[in-house]
Formats: C-alpha cells, sequence, structure tokens
C-alpha cells in the first residue's frame, strides 16, 4: 500500500508497508516539507504514515 491521498489543504499522506520503501519515498521526495511520520503496526503488519505540505 503505497498510494498517497489529499487531505486539508495542501497536506498530503504518503503509506509506506516497509522501512525499505519508506527510505526510498523519502530519498526521492528530499524537497518537500514532512509535517509528520506515524508508525503502527503488528507482528505481520507494519504502516509508517508520511504527513508532507506540497506546494500550492
Amino acid at each position: 500500500m503505497t498510494e498517497h491521498a489529499e487531505i486539508a489543504g495542501f497536506l498530503q499522506v504518503k503509506i509506506c508497508d516497509s522501512e525499505a520503501d519508506t527510505n526510498e519515498w523519502l530519498q526521492e521526495n528530499g524537497d518537500l516539507e514532512i509535517v509528520e511520520i506515524k508508525f503502527a503496526g503488528s507482528e505481520t503488519y507494519k504502516a509508517i504514515m508520511i504527513i508532507y505540505r506540497v506546494d500550492a
């Protein structure tokens, strides 16, 4: 699950399902302003949510 969806205004969310996917996305999008990163998961599932700001 690596899609992103627009939320309030110019904030967007990226959901990654692995640390490798997260690191790759962060390297490819190093010019974005990261607002927050949240972690959730269990033994069998990991989700990393990156909230970031995009330019108008």
